[in-house]
């Protein structure tokens, strides 16, 4: 049966209006009867998520009157609220914090609102978090170890920094990899703010160049997805192609970094290999959309490609044969 039986939770014109920023066909929308504010779109997004997205504040506000709940999570387990926290929509974070959208909340990864609005260097949030509730995430660190400071530190958020210093923050916190706040400013160019963290010693010195050199794996990886992408007539590549290639060329590049016997430049010349290896292998085993193939589509796709191989050869051969008897 397939999908045939299952429902798509499908973008309404709510939906649409919503993000558009529509405040009228919003509000002539809520007027009807079956319009339900809470509805979710095929990525369990509801209306109020995209008004708070972009920052429009009435829609915002004629949705919460209509019954829109704040506290509804996307598939990402991401709220209104982080949506308008990470974007630095102000007086949106206010109004739903007025209405009791929870500041403490976790998405599916363990970050918050807090961790979003320190990434982007939002003090204004930071503090209106923290009184509604969020001041117990001040060292609330999510799967990958990275607390709100971590944030501040890798995005070079000095003021942000300083703030969460004063809230109580601890310097000394390590994500999973073993770094401090101050390993990460180092890594991306902020010594400033490495200093005023803390500073590193010699092994974190070494840990922020290998770091560093690790970011310039996966660019390099997601350039070549980019350039393919030209090279095939695409707008855009599929995030699916920039996340594996990424993740291919990290593989090799952490399977080689401990060998003496390999030059940095080496490395890179074998990272990027795997990434275009990567993407000749993405490209047999899945459809235009970036959709993993059936056993059996991708047999089909295999001998389709095969015959079409042969008939090239076939053609060329007769072109070779034409030439010499001319």
């Amino acid at each position: 049966m397939g999908n045939a039986g299952k429902k798509k939770k499908v973008a309404t014109p709510l939906h649409d209006a919503a993000g558009k920023g529509d405040l009228e066909e919003v509000k002539r929308l809520l007027k009807g009867k079956k319009i339900k504010p809470n509805r979710l779109n095929v990525e369990q997004k509801t209306a109020l998520q995209g008004a708070a997205k972009g920052g429009h504040l009435e829609i915002v506000r004629a949705l919460l009157k209509a019954g829109a709940n704040p506290d509804i999570p996307d598939h990402k387990g991401r709220t209104a609220l982080q949506e308008s926290a990470k974007r630095g929509h102000t007086e949106v974070v206010a109004l739903l914090l007025k209405k009791k959208a929870k500041a403490d909340r976790l998405d599916s990864k363990d970050s918050s609102a807090l961790h979003e609005a320190c990434k982007k260097g939002h003090p204004e949030i930071i503090r209106a978090l923290i009184e509604k509730g969020a001041d117990g995430l001040i060292n609330q660190q999510n799967y990958k170890g990275i607390s709100p400071l971590h944030e501040a530190a890798r995005k070079g958020q000095a003021e942000v920094a300083t703030l969460l210093l004063e809230l109580g923050a601890d310097p000394q916190a390590k994500d999973i990899h073993g770094n401090r706040p101050a390993v990460l400013a180092n890594t991306f160019g902020y010594s400033e703010l490495a200093e005023q963290l803390g500073g590193l010693d010699y092994d974190e010195e070494g840990e922020a160049l290998k770091i560093a050199w690790l970011e310039e794996v996966k660019e390099s990886a997601k350039e070549i997805v980019r350039q393919a992408t030209i090279a095939e007539g695409r707008e855009l590549p599929l995030k699916a192609e920039l996340k594996g290639a990424s993740l291919a060329a990290v593989d090799v590049f952490l399977a080689h970094i401990k060998t003496a016997d390999f030059s940095p430049e080496e490395i890179n010349e074998i990272s990027d290999q795997a990434a275009r290896d990567f993407l000749v292998t993405f490209k047999e085993e899945r459809d235009a959309k970036g959709n993993m193939l059936t056993p059996e589509e991708l047999a089909a796709k295999r001998l389709k490609a095969e015959a079409a191989a042969e008939m090239a050869a076939e053609q060329e051969s007769l072109s070779e044969k034409g030439a010499v008897a001319a």
